[in-house]
């Protein structure tokens, strides 16, 4: 840095150093979301005496953040294509000028598949989904969004292995 004066000559040179340091995460948060749509939720904040004043600031621009009128912390963030994870900070403060961390969350998106299908109620239909097998075994579980409604088979874990084709 340079110090210069009303003339524009060099008054005063500054040399500084920083030390990055590891940054303590207090929370960390597992969502699993359908592939490319956009993951909204809210989160509890911790107590703490000066909630009024509590903000919140994020690591990514893509991702909205604040805190709603209820007091809870908010975000909305894009999910990417399946097997993808977004990663990403929310920084809470509870001084006016996010000077301080009070607190540092680690957000983690984890993307899942999604297969859209449609059917009469009350009939029963058969619709098959073809899953291919990468180049390393992988330990699959399918979800329904509606388990009362729709049923999966198999219901349990299996192997996906490397390089085949399994139908669900």
């Amino acid at each position: 840095m340079k110090i210069t004066n009303a003339v524009n000559s060099p008054v005063q040179l500054i040399k500084l150093h920083f030390k990055q340091q590891r940054q303590i995460i207090n929370e960390r948060f597992l969502f699993y979301e359908a592939e490319n749509s956009f993951a909204k939720h809210s989160l509890q904040p911790p107590s703490t005496p000066r909630l009024q004043d509590l903000r919140v600031r994020c690591s990514n621009d893509q991702v909205l953040t604040g805190v709603d009128e209820k007091g809870q912390i908010y975000f909305k963030a894009p999910v990417p294509k399946s097997t993808e994870t977004y990663s990403f900070l929310l920084l809470l403060y509870v001084d006016k000028h996010c000077y301080k961390p009070y607190q540092i969350w680690e957000v983690d998106l984890f993307s899942l598949k999604r297969v859209d299908m449609s059917a009469v109620v009350g009939s029963q239909t058969k619709f098959p989904v073809i899953l291919r097998g990468t180049d390393a075994v992988r330990c699959v579980t399918c979800y329904s969004s509606h388990p009362g409604v729709l049923q999966v088979e198999p219901d349990r874990e299996f192997m996906l292995l490397p390089s085949t084709i399994q139908e669900v």
